[in-house]
């Protein structure tokens, strides 16, 4: 009888846990948007430079919070039949902060043009990791959830 109430509670916690295949897809989703919402409250919560000369340290700050936000999300266990395309999502975003690093980086050395280059593929990372992210059904870890509305300004005066 002893046996059968041990096994019985091991079955109730590897159910409870999820078992060996991960979270449902659904969990997965809502867990990670709250990652991704706090992390988000985090950098929002972050002191915005007075002048260019303090971009490289808050950039360095921003990536700081992602990095550990990325490193939340790597302990959240997907679905074992999703868990190949939540790598490649991690992957990507972990790539993307490397180019916001090197971006960074390359500001407070002064080299603007590897930070220009740097900037342009963390775009494209983040682009990719975006798709990646949006596909699958999460809405707060994804960048850019609509396009930006375009403005113009003008430094001419209008006509009268």
């Amino acid at each position: 009888m002893r046996r059968v109430l041990v096994g019985a509670a091991l079955l109730a916690l590897l159910a409870a846990c999820g078992g060996s295949s991960g979270l449902s897809k659904a969990d997965y989703v809502k867990q990670a948007d709250a990652v991704c919402r706090d992390g988000a409250k985090q950098i929002a919560a972050l002191e915005v430079p007075s002048d260019v000369t303090g971009l490289p340290a808050a950039a360095a700050r921003v990536v700081a919070v992602q990095r550990a936000t990325l490193d939340r999300l790597r302990a959240i266990h997907p679905p074992k039949a999703d868990k190949a395309q939540i790598a490649k999502w991690i992957a990507l975003v972990d790539q993307t902060l490397d180019q916001a690093e090197m971006s960074a980086s390359s500001q407070r050395r002064g080299d603007l043009q590897r930070a220009v280059t740097a900037n342009a593929n963390g775009a494209a990372l983040d682009g990719r990791a975006d798709e990646i992210a949006r596909g699958y059904g999460l809405r707060t870890c994804v960048q850019a959830a609509t396009a930006p509305t375009t403005t113009t300004t003008s430094t001419t005066k209008p006509r009268a």
